[in-house]
């Protein structure tokens, strides 16, 4: 028999197990992970599986079959399926609004998070109501935008280096042009031209 790898929504139960059917599934699932089982969902795109011929068709491949295994109310609203714009997960985040939600995935993924979006149509969820409303649906899974604050700190970078350049190409030309008397140790003693000096050395 093909093998199938069966995870509870929240990914915390995880069991292997081999069946050429829907009803096999089912039950040898519920006994492995511990709860009724009322539908399966393919792990990568989270499309139901309601149809023994389709099931056969996915077994054939060949391959491996992930499976995710809803069961009543609480395991269908375990968590919000998260994945990184840089690649990372997906991993499911158990949080009921926004600011926990960037909390738990920043420390999960180890990143600074801008905005969520989500994953079939790229539509950005910013309130906390909209969250809520994703739990009761299979189709929560969500992209975390990396924030672009290093990029940021680079531009800044450059503009800061820009302005130490013209400031040293100033102090050059007042060298030139203001300077009226140098003492023997070439110490220069115009005035403007120490305190230029001194700004650039701090």
């Amino acid at each position: 028999m093909p093998l199938i790898k069966l995870f509870s929504p929240d990914s915390k139960k995880k069991a292997l197990i081999s069946a050429d059917n829907l009803e096999q599934i089912k039950a040898k699932g519920e006994q492995k992970l511990g709860y009724k089982i009322i539908k399966v969902v393919r792990e990568s795109d989270g499309a139901e599986i309601d149809d023994d011929e389709v099931l056969e068709i996915l077994l054939t491949s060949g391959k491996e079959l992930h499976l995710i295994a809803y069961g009543g109310e609480k395991a269908s609203r375990a968590g919000i399926k998260v994945s990184t714009s840089g690649g990372m997960g997906p991993k499911f985040i158990d949080a009921k609004d926004l600011k926990s939600l960037t909390q738990l995935t920043e420390n999960e993924f180890g990143i600074k998070i801008e905005k969520f979006i989500r994953k079939s149509d790229d539509l950005e969820v910013d309130e906390d109501e909209v969250l809520q409303e994703l739990l009761n649906f299979d189709d929560n899974w969500l992209i975390a935008i990396e924030s672009k604050k290093d990029d940021e700190e680079e531009d800044d970078e450059g503009f800061f280096g820009e302005e130490l350049r013209k400031l040293k190409s100033e102090m050059e030309k007042i060298k030139k042009s203001d300077v009226k008397t140098v003492n023997k140790t070439g110490t220069i003693s115009n005035m403007k031209t120490t305190q230029l000096n001194f700004q650039m050395e701090q």
